[in-house]
This record gives C-alpha cells, sequence and structure tokens, in this order.
C-alpha cells in the first residue's frame, strides 16, 4: 500500500544520498545536486515496488543492482565532466529557493503516484485518471481561447447553392 511505497521512497532517498556522501558531493554546500538526487532517488522505488511485489527474487535483485550503479554512474559522470572542464567566475551557483521548490514539486508527484498506486478504486483517483488520461482537456481549453482571439470566419451558405458537382467520376 501507500505505506510500503513511503517507506521505499525514503530507503532509496537514503541510499541516493549515502552515495552522494560516498562519491564526495556536499548537498548541503551545492544546492545544484538536489534535483538530480531528488529524481534518482524517486524513480527507483517506481522500478523496484514492481519487481517485488511480482515475487521474482533474481529480478529484484537484479534490479537493485542496477539501482546502484545507477546513482553511481550519474555522479561520477557529472563529476568526471566538472573537472574536465574548466571552471569561470562567470559560473552561476543554483539559486537554494529554486532547486528545493523543484525537488518539492517531484515530491509531490512521487507521493501523488504512490497514493494512485496504492488506493486504485477511490472516487479521486478514478476522478483524476479520467482527467489526466485526457490532458485535463487542454485541448478543448486552448481552441476555445484560440477561436476567441481568432475568430473562424464562416462562409454563408447562399454563396454554395448554385455550386455545380466537379466532374469526378464519383458525382458524375
Amino acid at each position: 500500500g501507500f505505506a510500503s511505497w513511503l517507506l521505499a521512497g525514503f530507503a532509496s532517498a537514503a541510499l541516493v544520498f549515502a552515495l552522494t556522501w560516498l562519491v564526495g558531493i556536499n548537498l548541503i554546500r551545492d544546492p545544484s545536486w538536489w534535483l538530480p538526487a531528488c529524481i534518482v532517488a524517486l524513480s527507483l522505488p517506481a522500478l523496484a515496488l514492481k519487481h517485488v511485489v511480482s515475487g521474482r527474487p533474481k529480478s529484484t535483485a537484479k534490479l537493485l543492482g542496477i539501482g546502484l550503479i545507477i546513482p553511481v554512474a550519474y555522479y561520477l559522470w557529472h563529476g568526471v565532466f566538472a573537472w574536465l572542464l574548466p571552471q569561470t567566475q562567470d559560473t552561476v551557483s543554483a539559486d537554494r529557493t529554486s532547486c528545493a521548490l523543484a525537488s518539492a514539486a517531484f515530491v509531490a508527484l512521487y507521493l501523488t503516484h504512490a497514493w494512485i498506486s496504492s488506493h486504485p478504486t477511490q472516487p479521486l483517483t478514478r476522478w483524476l485518471y479520467r482527467y489526466a488520461y485526457n490532458g485535463f482537456y487542454l485541448d478543448e481549453l486552448f481552441t476555445r481561447m484560440t477561436f476567441r482571439l481568432w475568430p473562424a470566419k464562416l462562409i454563408s451558405n447562399q454563396r454554395h447553392q448554385n455550386v455545380e458537382p466537379s466532374g469526378h467520376p464519383r458525382y458524375s
């Protein structure tokens, strides 16, 4: 249920943050790593829980191994390029507020996903699924807004009354 999603999220976050510490990234000093760490930490439980619930221990062990490799590879890759590329005085450090807001948005999306996955028959889930599946009807909103800004010019029926069919065999 929802508790297993929360537990998996916390375990994954602890794993990713421990790996960042082992690789030598200071998350307190450098907030530009908050968002990648958050995204990697919250993507692993969705993969892991699917295999754990299915009861396949071999694939679960393989997935957990991959789950360890992905963050390490990600951090090492960025570390190599940070070492290779020259650092200039113009390098702008990430704003703590924007990094925190973006990370909070991903946490909110994860919690929504966890709730929907653990409560699939709830009325709120069915309502949200209907609107999310249909793109929140944004196409309808934008179509109405477009026609309000640029109304379609309708052709009157009088001009079309005396039109003869073309020489197309279908109309002959």
